[in-house]
């Protein structure tokens, strides 16, 4: 392979961000490593993008901006037909040309060290998966606003082997799954797809996927250094209300992924004799699952438009499954309730 990284980003609609995805990534201070421009591929697949920039450029015309003023191989790749974030994810790794992978979403940024700090630990520890810090930002004023919570991941900061990789994540809680702030081998990702079916997922996205990464992996490194920042309330789930069936369907369509996973999992144990994971894992991956559920379930009572929401609740039902969803439902107006009595009773007390 002539390239030695290749940087993976999916496009859609997010143009108003992505020219500062690059420009974060123009920025890259590479002194410290053995990399240079010309050595890093970028792989970009715009997914049926339609979306402009501040000054009125496409997807296109950002890129073609960006590869005039940079020595990067760029592999540029047009959807006309969308698909799911899952099956673009899957398609930006068979397009790459390089052994280790990093995924970049184009509406976030890369602190200047990004490339350096991953590559520098995966080159010189034959490691399967690296990873580093991340921060939560929002812009306020044309500032940025650093927001501290658990969505910018967490990091084990050290070094996993084996079965600690996937537990670290699926029981732990000490590593996340999102697959930005990562350098993976490529040979880790085509074995991972090779057991991922066709999925029309495209909300958590990376949970699936990143089960068999950390399932195949036989060592984790992990760094507390930040190197990427996460740009909080931009993705199709940050908004709340839900005025469209299409952007309600790719909120329900996290369901085909753990659908995959459940299915891979029971087949694997049916062959086997065994399950091909722990009990405790099995037990941190379903209660995943209900968590994604219980906020689908939320967002349906609280955000869905009315003229939608029966449409919706059968949607719903045909992704999750109709009595798994109304059981739901049952211990979210349970929860209500109880919520609702708490708040009367503390008002009765105040008094």
């Amino acid at each position: 392979m002539s390239n030695k990284l290749s940087l993976c980003i999916p496009v859609h609609n997010t143009e108003g961000f992505f020219s500062e995805c690059l420009l974060s990534l123009q920025n890259q201070n590479l002194s410290n490593c053995s990399l240079k421009q010309s050595d890093i591929e970028i792989v970009i697949i715009n997914d049926c993008s339609t979306g402009k920039d501040s000054i009125g450029r496409d997807c296109k015309k950002i890129v073609k901006d960006f590869k005039r003023q940079n020595k990067f191989r760029i592999n540029y790749i047009v959807h006309y037909n969308k698909k799911a974030l899952l099956e673009t994810r899957r398609e930006l790794v068979f397009e790459s040309h390089s052994p280790l992978i990093m995924m970049v979403d184009s509406d976030d940024l890369l602190e200047p060290d990004y490339i350096s700090v991953l590559y520098n630990i995966i080159s010189t520890t034959d490691s399967d998966i690296v990873q580093g810090g991340a921060r939560s930002f929002k812009m306020e004023n044309g500032e940025k606003v650093f927001i501290k919570q658990n969505r910018a991941g967490t990091v084990y900061n050290g070094e996993l082997r084996g079965n600690d990789i996937l537990k670290s994540w699926a029981v732990d809680r000490t590593s996340s799954a999102f697959l930005w702030a990562k350098v993976i081998k490529k040979e880790l990702y085509l074995k991972a797809f090779d057991q991922l079916l066709y999925s029309d997922c495209t909300v958590a996205d990376d949970l699936p996927l990143y089960f068999f990464l950390a399932l195949f992996a036989k060592k984790y490194i992990g760094t507390s250094q930040n190197v990427y920042l996460y740009r909080n309330n931009s993705g199709i789930t940050s908004t709340p209300v839900v005025n469209s069936m299409e952007q309600w369907e790719r909120i329900c369509s996290m369901a085909s992924g753990f659908s995959n996973l459940v299915l891979w999992i029971n087949n694997k144990t049916e062959e086997d004799g065994k399950s091909p994971i722990a009990d405790d894992v099995r037990a941190g991956i379903q209660m995943m699952f209900l968590k994604h559920l219980h906020t689908s379930v939320l967002q349906l009572r609280n955000f869905v438009a009315p003229e939608i929401k029966d449409e919706a609740r059968e949607m719903l039902y045909d992704y999750w499954g109709e009595s798994f969803v109304l059981k739901m439902e049952q211990q979210v107006i349970a929860e209500e309730e109880k919520k609702n009595q708490t708040a009367q009773n503390n008002s009765t007390i105040s008094r």
